[in-house]
């Protein structure tokens, strides 16, 4: 077997694998199944809407979350992992972060704290989203040794060489080895686009 030929079969067999886990059904089994069960599960009851009870409100979630994705947290780190994720992920109607959250939990025209754990949520699920797409990147893609990664090009283009703006087509797959990752997207994306339902109705 040739050098080109065992590049192609590498490449063939990883990008395989990369489309199976960046897969629309496989992100919502892995994170959102999960994510949703654990939100609908979760009681945050009647609170009185002081910052007491949105630390304890939001420890409680985290806590439950966690334990939910397999992740359980000490007891002593629900506290200070609450907070940090409302600072780093957190975004509100008017401010983000920490500041946000307190904002949207005291609003007297929102839902409060139910709010906050929406968004909250909302948040994490995109967070989480894309640590395993960045991952999924850099395990089958970006560890590629250059020759693997044209003929990764190569195969993807010719699924969607089509999709690529006119100018790009008449590229040869070396000039996009280095966007490996955005085409696969991009042919990903399309593939979803028009099995979707809407689109297989109007067929």
């Amino acid at each position: 077997m040739t050098p080109s030929e065992v590049s192609r079969l590498r490449a063939m067999r990883m990008i395989e694998e990369a489309t199976e886990l960046l897969g629309e059904d496989h992100l919502a089994r892995l994170v959102d199944g999960p994510l949703d069960q654990a939100a609908q599960a979760f009681q945050c009851g009647d609170g009185d809407g002081s910052l007491r009870f949105l630390h304890e409100a939001v420890e409680s979630y985290v806590r439950h979350l966690y334990e939910a994705l397999g992740w359980p947290l000490p007891t002593l780190a629900v506290r200070d992992e609450a907070i940090a994720m409302l600072a780093r992920l957190y975004q509100g109607a008017q401010r983000s972060g920490y500041d946000g959250a307190v904002a949207d939990a005291i609003d007297p025209a929102g839902t409060g704290v139910p709010l906050v754990l929406h968004n909250l949520t909302e948040a994490l699920r995109a967070d989480l989203r894309y640590t395993y797409t960045r991952w999924v990147r850099a395990r089958y893609i970006e560890s590629s040794d250059w020759p693997t990664r044209c003929e990764m090009a190569r195969i993807i283009l010719g699924r969607c060489r089509k999709w690529l703006p006119t100018r790009l087509q008449r590229f040869p797959a070396e000039w996009f080895a280095a966007n490996v990752y955005e085409l696969l997207t991009l042919d990903l994306a399309t593939n979803e686009q028009l099995l979707s339902p809407a689109n297989s109705s109007s067929e």
